[in-house]
């Protein structure tokens, strides 16, 4: 599938862009291969927004998992041999971190199955007005205070159900572990970046995914022109996603999803419409 200069770095930057803010990149995806006169998304063109993405999340929150990776090596090390005592914060956002993983990456899995993430634009329609509902809901309560330290294993449970449900495509994987989190009590700033934290793996599985994807069905691209097309689809990816991350944490600090929430029903009914037209 080749796309074209100009629509290759219009379908990286908004893919970018909308995969971590809280509504579904996947969801816009669809809409602009609609537009583009294209079907579904290939493996090497899904392959290349999620290199993009992936790289993008490592440089916005690499120092941070090397961070906790240093906490973990250091206390692997006998006591004796120790130049210092590692972070129990950090050690304990790694017990957390595992505990919400398997949560994600299992839901996620459900992927292959394609009769649950298919069913056209009317379902998608349905699934990112879900999707609002899911982000409306957290902005009636309370905003919670909780971080790392007193996060429980029902609230990890939680937020791995969140990333989980992402596997439909309407649904935002940031936007629905931060939302889960947000009812939790977790606090928005906190869960914005635990929930980052989260994307690496669950970039790296849809990565592997891909290229699963790439083997069974081929390459699916033609001539020099089409690789450095697919090349700009990430580089415009990790922009927008760069952008978008920033966006978010921004956002976050200021204000609830409530914004999203009305954007995730405007898409939806646009969805809808063109579900109607097509």
């Amino acid at each position: 599938m080749n796309l074209g200069w100009l629509r290759s770095i219009l379908y990286g930057l908004v893919s970018g862009i909308t995969e971590f803010l809280p509504i579904s990149g996947q969801a816009h995806r669809i809409l602009l291969l609609q537009f583009f006169g294209y079907g579904e998304e290939t493996g090497l063109l899904a392959l290349m927004v999620h290199l993009g993405l992936m790289a993008a999340l490592l440089l916005c929150m690499g120092e941070r998992l090397r961070g906790i990776l240093r906490e973990r090596a250091i206390l692997q090390v006998p006591m004796r041999r120790r130049h210092r005592m590692p972070d129990p914060q950090k050690l304990l956002e790694w017990k957390l971190l595992c505990r919400v993983i398997p949560w994600v990456l299992i839901g996620n899995l459900f992927s292959l199955r394609k009769d649950v993430v298919s069913g056209g634009l009317g379902m998608l329609a349905l699934q990112i007005l879900f999707h609002a509902v899911i982000l409306f809901l957290p902005t009636r309560m309370a905003q919670g205070n909780k971080d790392c330290r007193n996060m429980t294993p029902l609230d990890c449970i939680s937020v791995g159900i969140g990333g989980g449900i992402s596997v439909l495509p309407g649904i935002s994987s940031m936007g629905a572990m931060t939302s889960f989190a947000a009812a939790s009590g977790i606090a928005r700033t906190y869960a914005v970046d635990f929930c980052l934290m989260l994307m690496v793996p669950l970039t790296a599985l849809r990565s592997l995914l891909d290229v699963a994807g790439i083997v069974s069905g081929g390459m699916q691209i033609s001539g020099f022109s089409g690789v450095l097309q697919c090349l700009t689809v990430a580089l415009t990816a990790f922009g927008g996603g760069f952008l978008g991350i920033q966006i978010l944490r921004r956002w976050a600090e200021k204000s609830d999803f409530l914004n999203f929430a009305y954007y995730s029903v405007g898409l939806a009914l646009f969805t809808f419409i063109v579900y109607i037209i097509v």
